[in-house]
Protein backbone atom coordinates (compact mmCIF):
# COMPACT_ATOMS: atom_id res chain seq x y z
CA UNK A 1 0.00 0.00 0.00
CA UNK A 2 2.73 2.30 0.76
CA UNK A 3 4.47 1.83 -2.69
CA UNK A 4 1.18 2.49 -4.37
CA UNK A 5 0.73 6.02 -2.34
CA UNK A 6 4.23 6.88 -3.03
CA UNK A 7 3.35 5.99 -6.90
CA UNK A 8 0.90 8.55 -6.60
CA UNK A 9 2.71 11.27 -5.32
CA UNK A 10 5.55 10.36 -7.99
CA UNK A 11 3.02 10.76 -10.71
CA UNK A 12 1.47 13.67 -9.21
CA UNK A 13 4.96 15.95 -9.15
CA UNK A 14 5.93 14.68 -12.99
CA UNK A 15 2.12 15.73 -13.88
CA UNK A 16 2.99 19.14 -12.43
CA UNK A 17 6.60 19.67 -13.49
CA UNK A 18 5.54 18.53 -17.06
CA UNK A 19 2.70 20.97 -16.91
CA UNK A 20 5.17 23.87 -15.79
CA UNK A 21 7.35 23.02 -19.17
CA UNK A 22 4.08 23.18 -21.10
CA UNK A 23 3.59 26.75 -19.64
CA UNK A 24 6.91 27.50 -20.43
CA UNK A 25 6.88 26.26 -23.90
CA UNK A 26 3.80 28.27 -24.44
CA UNK A 27 4.99 31.25 -23.39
Amino acid sequence: MVGLIEFQAEFSLFKHQYSAQQGRWTQ
